[in-house]
């Protein structure tokens, strides 16, 4: 099937998986003429171009994935469209600008791949300073959260205010500045990557409360003092 063929399909269709079919182009503006749509995914493609704003009318979504393409632009702010996604995987392209403020709406966000791509700016929402308008904190039910390999800067207080059942929080490989966070709920925290920023300062030593903990990434950072 090539995108060509997306106006033949019918609109009642609830799941669209065309992964790794060596599809390139761009996706076509009448993928949102699918409005029954929960499933779609576009996953290891040759993909380019922007995220259609036709998607936001697919509002029974619950799975979007089109990473592993060479997809550009920003995120739709009418992504607060999606009240059902539970997993957006945007991961490895190169969309950039701001997380817009809409993506924190999605109220039943579990996972959310931001790695390899172009984001930038401060996320320190807590603080004022914050050139993304997102606020972590109200997607209460996230798991997976991965932002690494992208262009974000400041420091990462705005990680204190997720009050969530973090599995996996990665933000290495970016420009973060300042002190290494401390996590007041993260007992369900397996994997915590930190790796390659700026940061500086002692190892909290509230660390130890996340008693969940297998795997820590501290290095490539500025950090001093002893491991508590």
């Amino acid at each position: 099937m090539t995108l060509e063929n997306l106006t033949s399909l019918p609109p009642y269709l609830q799941r669209l998986d065309m992964s790794c079919c060596g599809l390139n182009g761009s996706i076509p503006y009448h993928i949102g003429m699918l409005s029954k749509l929960k499933y779609l995914s576009f996953y290891a493609n040759y993909l380019t171009g922007k995220l259609p704003t036709s998607l936001i009318n697919l509002t029974q979504l619950e799975v979007l994935d089109v990473s592993n393409n060479d997809l550009s632009g920003s995120i739709p702010s009418g992504i607060s469209s999606f009240k059902n996604l539970y997993l957006v995987d945007l991961g490895k392209n190169q969309l950039g600008g701001k997380i817009p403020s809409a993506l924190a709406t999605l109220a039943k966000l579990q996972y959310l791949n931001l790695k390899f791509n172009q984001f930038d700016g401060s996320l320190d929402f807590q603080l004022g300073k914050c050139d993304n308008p997102i606020n972590f904190g109200s997607l209460t039910k996230l798991k997976y959260l991965d932002l690494s390999f992208n262009q974000f800067n400041g420091s990462l207080a705005f990680l204190s205010t997720i009050n969530t059942q973090l599995v996996k929080l990665d933000v290495s490989h970016n420009s973060f500045t300042g002190f290494v966070p401390v996590f007041e709920n993260c007992s369900t925290l397996l994997n915590l990557n930190l790796s390659n920023n700026l940061l500086s300062g002692n190892i909290p030593e509230e660390l130890g409360d996340c008693t969940s903990l297998e795997s820590v990434s501290l290095n490539d950072n500025k950090l001093t003092g002893s491991i508590p």
